[in-house]
């Protein structure tokens, strides 16, 4: 069987799953304190396992969402003097 799951037998894969899946909408809200809850994740508490894997000198690219806590810890961690877009901040 391949990746392509258009001529796949499969019986468990629907189209319908996709679409279902594009109406999730995101739970946690707006507010302020999951915005508070957000910010207070550090890389030693959310990303731990990765952190071993990191050193000195390397690039690294979050393509994640959210306040960038996490993003600046692991900046820190690989030398980077400044953390922002690959082009700059917007």
């Amino acid at each position: 069987m391949t990746g392509d799951r258009s001529n796949s037998q499969d019986s468990s894969y629907s189209g319908d799953q996709h679409s279902s899946l594009a109406k999730e909408r995101y739970e946690l809200g707006y507010s302020e304190d999951v915005h508070q809850w957000m910010v207070q994740r550090r890389a030693a508490s959310h990303a731990s396992f990765f952190l071993p894997h990191l050193q000195a000198g390397m690039s690294l690219l979050d393509a994640g969402c959210g306040p960038g806590s996490i993003t600046l810890d692991l900046a820190e961690v690989v030398s980077c003097p400044q953390a922002g877009w690959p082009r700059g901040d917007p």
